[in-house]
Formats: structure tokens, sequence, C-alpha cells
């Protein structure tokens, strides 16, 4: 049996080579014996080097997923591909950068550096920062195609084109309603759970929306800030004046 003389495994059968033939012509025992030994000897450099070969490719291969690289720096730089060092140690979710998750852990620890200076509200991205400050300047950049209507945020231009489309993605689960606006399902899911986060102060009356409760509490206070032009009687709700309206109008047609 043949030893790799670098790491002391026996080589295998296959990798020696073929029975070598000998002269037919007579040697002595002592010729024949050194014959053999360098034919042996030719076999084992062989076949050694065959077999180093061999385990220097197999340092190239990953030990995961079995594939073979030309050169050490490019196995690394696979291995690093296992390695998902961008993973949020709070919830695990997973960032292609660094610095997505630098800004996600934000939402963990409240940090908001960002701030304006203007009403020195506070921000956790400096994009949200940027938008909010439209909210000062009036800047509105987004304009809807159908309409004209302009916008300060993109979502909310987004949001108003299902207006014209029909579209209604977000769906209740319970009913099946659809809503053109999450925060519109979120607020119609408190409808089967029964939850009411706005309730007056007055007389502990709930309600679904705090714009609801707005209204309501003008039941209290006697507020009615929408006019009609026409013949100056009041409401507390601007839906309360546009049927009064267009009662007006249809009274005035009838006339």
């Amino acid at each position: 049996m043949i030893f790799c003389i670098s790491c002391g495994r026996s080589l295998r059968a296959e990798n020696r080579r073929g029975a070598v033939a000998l002269p037919t012509v007579k040697f002595t025992r002592r010729e024949e014996e050194d014959a053999l030994a360098e034919v042996s000897k030719a076999e084992c450099s062989d076949a050694e080097s065959k077999h180093v070969q061999e385990d220097e490719r197999d340092t190239d291969l990953c030990g995961v997923c079995g594939k073979h690289f030309e050169s050490e720096e490019s196995l690394r730089l696979h291995l690093q591909t296992y390695i998902r060092t961008n993973d949020c140690e709070v919830c695990g979710k997973h960032f292609d950068g660094h610095k997505q998750l630098e800004m996600h852990m934000r939402t963990h620890t409240g940090e908001k550096p960002y701030i304006c200076s203007v009403c020195g509200k506070a921000f956790a991205q400096n994009g949200n920062l940027m938008g909010h400050m439209r909210v000062h300047t009036g800047e509105r950049p987004y304009v809807c195609s159908v309409c004209g209507q302009s916008f300060s945020f993109k979502e909310y231009m987004m949001a108003h084109m299902r207006i014209h489309t029909g579209e209604k993605p977000f769906l209740c689960s319970v009913c099946g309603k659809g809503f053109r606006q999450r925060g519109t399902l979120k607020t119609h899911m408190m409808i089967h759970t029964g939850e009411s986060t706005h309730r007056c102060n007055v007389c502990d009356k709930k309600f679904y929306k705090s714009g609801a409760l707005k209204i309501h509490m003008r039941s209290h206070t006697g507020e009615k800030p929408y006019l009609c032009n026409v013949c100056g009687k009041s409401f507390t709700a601007s839906s309360s004046l546009t049927k009064h309206m267009a009662d007006t109008i249809v009274l005035k047609l009838i006339i």
C-alpha cells in the first residue's frame, strides 16, 4: 500500500497508474527488485501529487453548499453570504445594508435626531423631516393627473388616485368591505372589535373617529362654524351644510 508523505493517508488503488510491463529479458533477482522499486517510486510520486492537488482543491470548497471556488478570496466572499450581519437584534428583521438597520433600530429605541427648526417636531429619518417641512412652506409637488389636485406627499396622491380608479385594496377580513386607505380599514375594524378609542369627556359617548368626536363636541359647546351664504343659517358639520345647500337649490328650482 502507498501512503502520502504529506498527510499519511493511504492512496486508493485507482490513483495508481496501470501496471508497467517489465522487459522480457532475464534479470537477476537483485536487478528485478531494483526495477520494481523504481516503478513503485514513480507510482507513489504520481499518486501523491494527484492526492495533494485534490486536497488543495478541497480547501476551496464551500462546506455549506459544496460549490468550488478558484481562490480562497472567492470562497471567503461566498461564505459571507451565509453570515447575516445586518439582522435586527430586537425583532430579527434583515436589512441589506448597515445604514438601513441603523435607521430601523430607531423604531425600537425611539430616537428622533432630526428636528424641525420651525415647530420643534422630531423625526427618526431625515426624509420624513423634509416632507414635514412642506407643511410650513406650503409646497405641494405631487399633482393628480386627473383633477389637478396637489399634495405634499406622494403617498397622499397615490391614495387620492384611488378615488378616480375605484381601487379599494384594503379589505376587511370579517365582512369583506374594501377601503382605499389602510387607516380607514383600521377604523372600520373597530366596529367588529367593539373598540372605541375616542370618548367624549362630557357625556362619555364613544366614537370610532376623532373627527366624529370633534363634531359631537359642538353639540355641547354650541359651535356652528359652517355658515350658509344664502340664508345665513349655520351648522355644526360640513355635511349638514352641504345637504342644506342642495335642498335650497332644489327649492329654488321648484319655485
